[in-house]
């Protein structure tokens, strides 16, 4: 989120130190963001189905998708490479 978004939009007060120095509290930003309505509604595609138990969520979707690197990484391992042995 932008900071001016939550300057306008967010309840709790910054701590001005000067010099253009503003900060928040951690714990007070983080209780403010929890009551914030999720972006997705319910239903549409990607969004999350927070009442289903976490146990009927397959292993597979809670992991999250490897990076670049790691794909790269596990391909070295299993000996393939894009450049050919010359």
């Amino acid at each position: 989120m932008d900071i001016r978004t939550i300057r306008l939009i967010c309840p709790v007060a910054p701590l001005d130190f000067g010099n253009r120095i503003v900060l928040y509290h951690r714990g007070e930003i983080d209780t403010w963001s929890l009551t914030l309505p999720h972006r997705l509604p319910k239903g549409a595609p990607g969004a999350t189905n927070d009442d289903r138990p976490l146990d009927d969520v397959p292993i597979e979707a809670l992991m999250p998708e490897p990076t670049a690197a790691q794909k790269a990484a596990a391909r070295i391992a299993r000996g393939k490479s894009w450049k050919t042995a010359s």
